[in-house]
Order: C-alpha cells, then structure tokens, then sequence
C-alpha cells in the first residue's frame, strides 16, 4: 500500500476519501474492488479529505465533507485514505447520516407510487413519474424545474433509502419535462 500524505494533492478528477463504512472489498495490489453488492451495499459512506479541482467545481464537494460513493467503482488504497474519481460520489450527507443533500447539478426525486396512472403519456419501461424534492442547481446552468414539479425522467438512477422513503439522485439531463397539472 502507499501510504497518504497530507502534503500530496489530488490530481483534478479525483477524491481523497477516508473510509468511514465500505463493506466487504477484494485486495489486488493497489487497487480495490467490492466484493459484491446488492442495493443495500452499493453505497460506501466516507469523508473528503482532499479534492481535486475538477471534483471541486463539478460538485462543490470540499474537504470534511461527508459522502455517499458507489463502492463498486475502482479505487486506489493509499493507506488509511483511498482514491476514486469525483464521478462516483452520489451524495452528500452528515455525520450521523441523518440528513441528505444533492451534489451540485443533482436532484433528488420521490417516484410515483402508481407509475401506471393515466397521464396522457405512452410511457415506456424505461421511464418514470416523481416529483422534485430537493435540488443543487449551479447558478450557470438553465433548469427550467423547481422543487415539487411532477416530471417525466429516466427510470435507473441510484438512489438512497430515508426512513421508508426513496429519493433517486438524478442529473439535470436525466428530467424529460415537466407534467403540468
């Protein structure tokens, strides 16, 4: 293992991440791998240690803060920190992991309980019905959506468990329209 220094920067695209909770991980000299994943195991909760500046302006993510990262993505272990790509991390989060919070230029949209109803759309497999719930919009981006509109998106996205509720993390490309009642 490489051990992490203080002194060494990430390079733009990357995150320095102290694990917090990672699950089951397979060694292959430098590298790590999860073990294997079902829904409850695919997110890894960490802590920034140090960013990258890409990684920075993408997702306004800064040191001390607390993350949600896909764990089954490559990253590298420099012992007790690893290194992934900033477009693994999912979402931010607290301490306790009681509260959530969009990385910049994401959504979080609860679905539709009855994705069936009649909308006046032909919605395909691949496709959904939610509602906005909480948003991180950069200033610079056009997004014509706000907090409680009811759109049409794309059905796969991660997303995380809250209590008995699911909020699915979306991109701003991910919205196809919004449904007007």
């Amino acid at each position: 293992m490489i051990p992490f220094d203080k002194k060494v920067k990430c390079g733009a695209e990357f995150v320095a991440l102290r694990v917090i909770s990672d699950g089951k991980i397979i060694n292959f000299e430098n590298i790590q791998l999860a073990e294997s994943a079902n829904s409850n195991e695919k997110l890894g909760f960490y802590i920034v240690e140090d960013v990258g500046e890409t990684a920075a302006k993408e997702y306004g993510l800064k040191a001390g803060d607390y993350v949600l990262a896909d764990r089954l993505s490559t990253f590298y272990k420099t012992e007790p920190i690893c290194l992934m790509e900033y477009k693994n991390i999912v979402v931010k989060t607290n301490k306790d992991r009681s509260r959530y919070f969009p990385i910049k230029n994401s959504v979080f949209v609860v679905p539709d309980k009855d994705e069936n109803e009649d909308s006046g759309f032909f919605v395909p497999s691949k496709l959904k019905f939610g509602k906005i719930v909480a948003m991180n919009i950069a200033d610079d981006v056009v997004f014509p959506f706000s907090i409680g509109d009811r759109v049409l998106l794309v059905k796969d996205a991660d997303y995380i468990s809250v209590g008995t509720k699911e909020l699915y993390i979306y991109r701003p490309q991910s919205l196809i329209c919004k449904i007007e009642e």
